[in-house]
């Protein structure tokens, strides 16, 4: 995947229309408006993002008719339709993981968490990577959650899309102190 490296926007989450969002995440009332006008106003139409998964809840018309700006890539979520993504929307599906190493950081991304200590994880990761991730929302995590987790549910991230060099700072002002 030659597209995914630092300049990447990364979001997730968003649950674009989903009715019932606002109260389970104590979003605000325009929270669509606010992420999709988040989004355009970021991404420009060459430039790639990757989604987290749970991208849309709303009949095929409103996805038709709802712009994205960008290369649009997705790691579907529990919520989303595959085909949906892709034929209403022009969403390039992905497979349940996806990695990249940028500066000696191994970066895994999902929709859900990943249990590092889940050994056919172990087997194939191992446990030296941080794991993007989104699902959780601005709820508490798993317990099996631990520092090498980035939530980047658009609730915990102001509503706006990250760029994947923002993510690796982050980490690496982690490791400092």
């Amino acid at each position: 995947m030659e597209w995914l490296k630092e300049d990447t926007w990364i979001i997730s989450d968003t649950h674009l229309y989903h009715k019932n969002i606002q109260q389970y995440c104590d979003r605000p009332k325009n929270h669509t408006w606010l992420i999709i006008n988040n989004w355009n106003n970021t991404i420009y139409p060459n430039e790639h993002v990757l989604h987290l998964g749970d991208v849309i809840l709303a009949p095929k018309s409103i996805m038709r008719e709802t712009y994205l700006s960008g290369i649009k890539h997705v790691i579907p979520g529990n919520h989303d339709s595959r085909k949906k993504l892709s034929s209403l929307m022009g969403f390039d599906i992905l497979p349940q993981f996806i990695h990249l190493e940028i500066d000696g950081i191994r970066l895994l991304f999902s929709h859900e968490p990943v249990d590092m200590n889940d050994p056919t994880m172990l087997t194939i990761w191992g446990n030296d990577y941080y794991n993007i991730h989104g699902h959780i929302h601005n709820n508490p995590p798993p317990k099996f959650y631990g520092p090498r987790h980035v939530n980047l549910s658009v609730e915990v991230r102001d509503y706006k899309p990250i760029l994947v060099s923002d993510i690796v700072f982050e980490i690496q002002q982690g490791r400092k102190t």
